[in-house]
């Protein structure tokens, strides 16, 4: 028996063991090996990616800007400024309502409960949401499809939360897919949907520092997704197997860009078919390409050859009417940093998709900063709320509050007691900007809930004592459902009068 009773014996294991850790970084590749013919990919930190840490943003992205000073093209369409393209592959709305009405089939059965506890708004709150009943009543027959934003922190990460209020939001409504997804995504957490690059792919974010991207144009998503070469890249989007049933399914596809300085094409495929390739011309301002899709694909490629990457803020995966609630998560952060993004840029982005409701969800970045008040974060939610409002009007929205939280303190876990202070300055920030206020810390327990949590079998709380397990955010996200409708009932009662 090999004893390791000598410094020198323990210092060459550690070393040994280092060197194997580090031959893995080397011949992993960045993208992961899929075990077997599963979704499941062995991911390990590649060594590219630490060798080039400090240079992850290329600088030279954003030039001289270029001003699109032509005449609309033929196959483009003028709103509010913007440049849509249009797609000629499929024009019968009727053929796609058809595979909709086929995906209706995929429902799943919802309870719903009488009354909403721990939900507390002003008397102005049901007013905005009345118009946002209104306006998914109607996107049947008008066509569109009206968007949520689920914007949090960490705690929505891996759509643990918002694959469920999806699922729940679109069987009642109708619509289907994932909704707003970024063209790379490096942490391969989202596994609603599978994500895979070639290329040499970069991403910014709004919340990292320092912000290069010019006039911080950092979309409604805080997410930059660019080709940092000009020998260009492909992006391959995969049903998951993961997914709920709703999300598997999408008939159109908008691809959202910028900063457009060198002549873009892109060509499409789904399952392995060509679809419509498309091209764009210089443009500074926002542009759209849009596909409207023959069938719902199990495979979805895009594939883009440019000598300077634009911007690109993401592609939304929707159905063409329904509901759509996207998933917009900010590790780390205490707020939606709409103070750091360009609000000119997100308005026309929350006008052109249609954004109907935006449910805030955050705070758990607040909880390791201990204080005797939290009014510096009321004041600054208050600010970022008020940002909010002034760059999407008549938009109702509804804060969740952060949940209980333990940690381990001389070897015993205890709940965070200050947590309540933390959640009285939200329900004032909430509250006094007019918006419904979801008190999740109540609606968990209390207390000592997350520590309860954590022991349930199956767990509801990971055993961090922080964050949702996925059946934990079920549970959350039939809350936050519940919230949503608490009104619903009210309206049709007042559209039958």
């Amino acid at each position: 028996m090999f004893k390791m009773n000598s410094p020198g014996k323990i210092f060459f294991y550690y070393i040994t063991i280092f060197l194997l850790l580090g031959l893995l970084s080397v011949f992993i590749p960045k993208q992961g090996i899929r075990i077997g013919k599963t979704e499941f990919v062995f991911r390990w930190i590649n060594i590219n990616e630490v060798l080039d840490y400090n240079n992850t943003v290329n600088t030279n992205i954003v030039k001289k800007d270029s001003v699109y000073k032509g005449s609309t093209p033929k196959d483009s369409v003028l709103v509010n400024n913007i440049i849509i393209k249009k797609d000629s592959s499929v024009n019968n709305l009727d053929t796609l309502n058809n595979h909709i009405k086929d995906d209706l089939k995929n429902k799943i059965k919802i309870i719903d409960n009488t009354g909403v506890e721990s939900l507390e708004y002003t008397p102005k709150f049901p007013e905005i949401l009345m118009g946002f009943y209104s306006k998914i009543d109607s996107s049947l027959n008008k066509n569109k499809v009206i968007r949520i934003l689920h914007m949090g922190d960490s705690q929505l990460e891996g759509d643990r939360i918002t694959c469920f209020l999806r699922e729940m939001m679109q069987v009642k409504f109708g619509g289907s897919g994932v909704g707003l997804v970024p063209l790379f995504n490096p942490l391969h957490n989202y596994p609603t949907l599978w994500i895979s690059n070639k290329g040499n792919w970069k991403e910014d974010l709004v919340y990292n520092y320092p912000r290069i991207i010019k006039d911080n144009k950092y979309g409604i998503a805080g997410n930059i997704s660019t080709l940092s070469d000009s020998l260009g890249g492909s992006v391959t989007f995969k049903r998951s197997s993961m997914a709920q049933p709703k999300a598997k399914r999408f008939y159109n596809a908008r691809l959202y860009s910028s900063d457009i300085q060198d002549s873009i094409w892109i060509s499409v495929k789904i399952n392995g078919d060509d679809l419509q390739a498309k091209s764009f011309g210089i443009n500074n301002k926002l542009s759209i390409i849009e596909w409207n899709l023959p069938k719902s694909p199990k495979k979805l490629q895009l594939t883009f050859k440019t000598n300077i990457s634009p911007l690109f803020y993401g592609l939304t995966l929707d159905s063409i009417t329904g509901v759509a609630v996207d998933n917009i998560s900010f590790r780390g952060q205490a707020s939606p940093r709409m103070d750091k993004t360009n609000h000119t840029l997100f308005k026309e982005m929350s006008s052109l998709m249609n954004v109907g409701l935006i449910v805030l969800q955050y705070g758990t970045n607040v909880v390791p900063t201990v204080s005797d008040n939290y009014d510096y974060y009321r004041v600054d939610l208050i600010n970022q709320i008020k940002i909010l409002q002034k760059v999407v009007p008549e938009v109702p929205i509804i804060v969740v509050g952060v949940g209980d939280i333990a940690k381990t303190i001389n070897g015993k876990v205890q709940s965070i007691q200050y947590i309540n202070k933390i959640v009285k300055a939200q329900r004032e920030a909430a509250l006094s900007c007019n918006c419904a206020f979801l008190n999740l810390y109540k609606a968990m327990g209390g207390e000592g809930s997350a520590i309860t949590w954590a022991k349930m079998k199956p767990k509801r709380v990971l055993s961090d004592y922080t964050h949702f397990s996925r059946g934990g955010g079920k549970i959350v996200a039939k809350w936050i459902y519940n919230s949503i409708m608490c009104k619903y009932k009210d309206y049709k009662k007042k559209e039958k009068n």
